[in-house]
């Protein structure tokens, strides 16, 4: 088994920032639908930094952020769901976690992977 690790750290102004300038163009290029309708700007940025976690830790290019979604539990858990059945059949196990304070947001991702 091949175990991975991605972090991400972001600014939330900074986001908050390329969204009102990026508009609709800069959103749909990061997020599905789903994740746009059930979630505030502000946990855009956190869903922002979890992908990219997930991103930096498979190794998968810098477009693929519509290639997974992201759910969260009862609990404010986000998970991730692979959109591209290549990626999901490749990933064995994979966890995340998103953290708020002072303005910065840090996500990790740690992906086992099938050998």
């Amino acid at each position: 088994m091949d175990i991975r690790v991605g972090t991400d750290i972001l600014r939330l102004s900074r986001f908050l920032n390329s969204l009102s300038k990026g508009k609709d163009n800069f959103i749909n290029h990061l997020f599905t639908p789903q994740e746009i309708r059930q979630n505030s700007k502000e946990q855009l940025a956190g869903i922002f930094c979890v992908k990219e976690s997930v991103i930096k830790a498979l190794g998968l290019p810098s477009n693929s952020w519509l290639k997974m979604n992201t759910n969260r539990n009862g609990n404010g858990k986000v998970s991730i769901s692979f959109l591209d059945s290549k990626i999901a059949r490749k990933v064995k196990s994979l966890d995340t976690s998103i953290s708020h304070d002072g303005g910065w947001i840090i996500a990790v991702a740690v992906v086992a992977l099938e050998s």
